[in-house]
């Protein structure tokens, strides 16, 4: 049911309730939520505020400079349009229909900025030279068009704004071609863009065979499955096998030095170490997914855990671990920035270099090694987007993600005079 109408009385918008049985009698299909939403998109919209400086009721399907009561026009004015559908599927590229003298009126500028839910909207930005859109990609869309005369007695016209949705292609120019998995009908379902390892073997029992790799954690690995087809270039492969591979020697000794550390440290022994499921059974921890579920398929339990961290407490270990513990800080004194503490020192400078301003001490407060610069900085000008930036600074927009993991970015929003950090 409605709750609120909005409309126009003597040139003044005026807002109303009380409509529900209005609503019954005409049978109307609009529900309450299509009402709100309608309000809330045409909200900021200004054609038809009688005192502003546009005008778009005196001219039916076009927008004007406001003419005065003594017939001329003001020099400038913004048209603000209601929210229109954006949610685009490629990138988005802006056009304006106009009416112009030039050198005399012209449309200055157009902007956008896109929203979510059409109450938090992103900031203001100019359109690219060639109309690119540089707001974030969202659910809805609104312009701001500039319009502007030298002459007092002539007015530009907007006749029509059109958002053009220009798909993404399936390749883009990154020195080689990426996997693309189909749906079942064949057509593109996702770029694997970060994919790597890509290897083509030719003739495998008759038939060519193609194998990449891609990171643990990246989302479209769920679209991957057995029987499914993947596309590279112009040839089309099925899905045969899939592995999950992690380097799991390597994180099992850091677990293990880690343990080490804590039991040193607090003046513990690798006896009082015990995962969720040994917890569950005591009656002191929860009983969901542990290491149980990964330990085993390499061979490894909880007693051969306790027991490696037990020969890291004896020393017995050997290996190219030292007898000492390297700490991974931004100064010694600084205990509350530790990253870690490593008994291998190639660990220890891997996780200084991994954290810009860190560096590695030993146990006697030492810097024994310093950490490379893990980024650049750029400052942000007018009408650049996290994609462009990428594009110039990583060589891929698709990295675009990094730079704002980096920054602690929550929107794509950025505007001029921003410094950013850039990954190394």
């Amino acid at each position: 049911m409605a709750d609120l109408v909005m409309g126009m009385h003597a040139e003044q918008y005026y807002y109303a309730g009380g409509f529900d049985d209005w609503f019954l009698d005409t049978d109307s299909p609009l529900t309450a939520e299509e009402l709100a939403e309608y309000f809330k998109a045409s909200l900021s919209a200004n054609g038809g505020d009688m005192g502003g400086p546009v005008d778009a009721l005196s001219e039916p399907g076009s927008v004007t400079l406001r003419q005065g009561t003594d017939g001329t026009y003001p020099t400038t004015g913004q048209l603000v349009t209601k929210a229109a559908l954006c949610a685009l599927s490629g990138t988005g590229r802006v056009s304006v229909t106009s009416e112009y003298t030039a050198g005399v009126t012209s449309i200055a500028e157009i902007e956008t900025a896109t929203s979510d839910d059409l109450e938090e909207w992103s900031a203001w930005q100019t359109v690219g030279v060639n109309g690119e859109l540089q707001s974030p990609n969202r659910q809805y869309i609104r312009f701001r068009v500039t319009l502007a005369t030298q002459d007092t007695a002539r007015s530009p016209k907007v006749l029509e704004i059109q958002l053009h949705d220009i798909p993404k292609a399936p390749y883009e120019k990154l020195g080689f071609a990426r996997p693309v998995v189909l749906d079942t009908n064949g057509a593109w379902e996702a770029v694997l863009e970060n994919a790597f390892d890509i290897i083509v073997t030719s003739e495998v029992n008759g038939a060519d065979t193609l194998e990449f790799s891609l990171p643990f954690h990246d989302t479209k690995r769920a679209m991957l499955d057995n029987e499914k087809q993947v596309q590279i270039v112009n040839d089309i492969y099925r899905v045969r096998t899939l592995t999950d591979t992690k380097d799991f020697g390597k994180v099992y000794n850091e677990a293990v030095e880690l343990c080490a550390y804590l039991c040193k440290e607090y003046g513990m022994t690798e006896k009082n170490i015990i995962c969720h499921s040994e917890g569950h059974a005591q009656g002191i921890a929860s009983n969901h997914g542990d290491v149980m579920h990964w330990f085993p398929k390499h061979g490894k339990n909880m007693d051969t855990f306790r027991a490696a961290v037990k020969e890291r407490l004896s020393g017995t270990s050997g290996g190219s671990t030292s007898g000492i513990l390297y700490r991974v800080r931004k100064s010694w004194a600084d205990k509350a920035s530790q990253k870690g503490a490593f008994k291998v020192l190639d660990n220890a400078k891997r996780c200084a270099d991994e954290n810009a301003g860190y560096s590695v001490f030993d146990e006697g407060g030492k810097a024994v090694y310093t950490g490379k610069a893990a980024y650049a900085t750029y400052t942000v000008k007018k009408g650049d987007s996290l994609w462009a930036i990428a594009v110039a600074k990583l060589g891929n927009g698709s990295r675009y993600p990094e730079i704002k993991k980096l920054n602690g970015l929550t929107s794509d929003v950025i505007h001029a005079g921003q410094v950013l950090k850039i990954p190394n």
